[in-house]
């Protein structure tokens, strides 16, 4: 296992406790470092704080803005994170807005863990020498 400081970081951006915990239980268990937020605004802080490699942020995302605003705000900044949204919301323009948003995937809820997993590393993989 790599060292600890060299773990991806992952900003976990939630309102809902209960599924905020259960992901970074799970993705900690996998190897990820863990930052948690509740809001968008705490979220935007520890984003441009401690810079984690990728943010999953919920559209429906308490706080200021919401997760779409948030990932926006985010893909502007110098050297981006990847962003994953996460929502119940299944109205396509909904969806479109993550995406508008500049997110690298929207994910619909629910969803399982393993599944949260599988697109995290396609996300962070080193790109493959063609």
């Amino acid at each position: 296992m790599p060292a600890q400081d060299e773990r991806p970081l992952v900003l976990i951006a939630e309102g809902h406790a209960d599924s905020r915990e259960m992901y970074a239980l799970f993705l900690l268990a996998a190897g990820f470092r863990i930052l948690e937020a509740a809001t968008s605004d705490e979220a935007l802080v520890r984003a441009l704080c401690q810079r984690p490699q990728l943010v999953i942020a919920d559209l429906g995302l308490p706080g200021s803005v919401d997760g779409a605003d948030l990932c926006a705000s985010l893909k502007q900044r110098p050297s981006p994170p990847a962003v994953i949204i996460l929502t119940a919301w299944t109205l396509e323009r909904k969806l479109e807005r993550a995406r508008a948003a500049g997110s690298d995937r929207v994910i619909v809820k629910p969803c399982v863990p393993q599944a949260l997993l599988t697109e995290i590393h396609h996300l962070l993989a080193p790109p493959s020498a063609a």
